[in-house]
């Protein structure tokens, strides 16, 4: 039996939950394997000594998975023997390790270029303190629910990853990063019960998914009253505003910042009033643009407003401002909307955003999933929880499927020296 040429060695052991001895891998060739995809996941029996030091991991892309639900782990000391040189996805890579109490990733994990961590603790009931510092996450694209339902967890450090890069690059993720969630309904229950410290990147931008990337925890980049989440700091802790701490973010770039997730929740200050005498419709200042309705601004929400533009919905903000070119989460409809420079919500469209494609339903709701365009007659794929459309790139939907320059589904086909299939997938 040999390994020497094999580059796929996914869920290989999974579920092996009698397996002990895992002296075997000593002397397994795993030089030339890119992927280890749930390869011991479900081994229950698998501790922090069984993977041995010249086990072979530098060729490996995909590490998703890799130890799930592997209860007896602690402290996966192990990692300090990877070679993360090709290292790019760690999704799920621990999930569900009910025994890991502290985890820290090695220097070595400098050498990686992680782009997915989706779920990497998630269900880790009795982790403490995560420590990220050495990962690289400069090009991290979806770090959502991260650390989903570690009841326990009190310290976390993301290193270079950053809570406010614009568009994909630097990413911290999705929604649901630090909560608790009820799974079988997929709705958050509100912030991990312990947490207090989370350290992280500033890089002085505003990401879509900032909103709700630590949801129920008080955290609301794009709103002022959300200042209050980072009125803390270790370097220092005077921010009585969202003007302050906005402006000292902005003459700050590359320091890290510290926050504390608990605080007092300010009260949001009462939307202005117009003057006396201003008639309804369209108001511009230095501050942007307001809409004057039967005496009163529109603010906090969704309106729909019809003039001599046309007919589209605007977002105004609880200052009374109109938003643009800027993403809105919307609870109700339990999904992403975006404005563009001049207001209206985009709707029907493809759109280009921060180096991304998107796109968006009749009603403006942001793609995810699969989409077939009957104007171009093809299938399109948008990620699951970032919606950014997959282009001159393999994604991942229960198989591999390739997408070409134009962001299509490629079929009946080679890509190298991968053949697809009528339906797209890699066979």
């Amino acid at each position: 039996f040999t390994t020497d040429i094999v580059q796929n060695i996914s869920s290989m052991f999974r579920n092996c939950k009698k397996l002990e001895n895992f002296d075997f891998l000593k002397g397994f060739n795993t030089e030339k394997v890119e992927s280890m995809y749930n390869m011991f996941s479900g081994c229950t029996q698998l501790t922090d000594d069984s993977i041995p030091e010249t086990f072979s991991t530098k060729s490996v892309q995909v590490m998703n998975g890799m130890f799930a639900e592997c209860p007896k782990l602690t402290t996966a000391s192990f990692l300090h023997y990877f070679d993360t040189s090709k290292l790019i996805n760690i999704s799920q890579m621990f999930s569900d390790c009910t025994g890991l109490t502290e985890l820290v990733f090695p220097e070595n994990f400098k050498k990686a270029s992680i782009i997915q961590a989706f779920q990497l603790c998630a269900f880790c009931s009795n982790l403490k303190k995560a420590d990220l510092a050495n990962v690289n996450f400069a090009k991290i694209i979806y770090a959502g629910m991260m650390f989903a339902n570690c009841s326990n967890l009190e310290e976390v450090n993301l290193g270079n990853m950053s809570m406010f890069a614009s568009g994909a690059q630097g990413a911290a993720g999705d929604t649901g990063m630090f909560s608790m969630f009820d799974f079988d309904t997929g709705m958050p229950l509100g912030p991990l019960p312990k947490l207090r410290w989370v350290t992280f990147l500033n890089t002085c931008d505003l990401r879509p998914w900032d909103a709700t990337t630590l949801s129920g925890s008080g955290f609301d980049y794009n709103h002022p009253a959300g200042w209050n989440a980072y009125q803390n700091y270790v370097l220092q802790d005077t921010l009585h505003s969202y003007d302050e701490f906005r402006a000292y973010q902005a003459t700050h770039p590359g320091e890290t910042l510290y926050c504390w997730v608990d605080g007092p929740q300010p009260e949001p200050p009462a939307p202005p009033e117009p003057a006396p005498g201003t008639e309804d419709g369209w108001v511009q200042s230095d501050a942007g643009w307001q809409y004057v309705l039967n005496g009163e601004y529109l603010n906090d929400g969704w309106h729909y407003i019809i003039d001599q533009y046309g007919e589209h919905w605007y977002y105004f903000d609880a200052d009374t401002y109109m938003a643009t070119s800027r993403w809105i989460w919307d609870d109700e409809w339990q999904g992403w909307y975006w404005v563009c420079s001049t207001g209206p919500m985009i709707e029907n469209l493809w759109q280009w955003i921060d180096n991304a494609w998107y796109g968006f339903w009749w009603g403006g709701k942001m793609c995810q999933g699969w989409v077939w365009d009957t104007y171009y007659v093809a299938w399109y794929y948008c990620d699951d929880y970032t919606g950014r459309v997959a282009c001159n790139e393999w994604a991942w939907d229960g198989a591999w499927y390739y997408f070409d320059q134009n962001c299509q589904m490629l079929t009946n086909c080679w890509v190298g020296s991968y053949w697809l299939n009528a339906s797209g997938q890699w066979v």
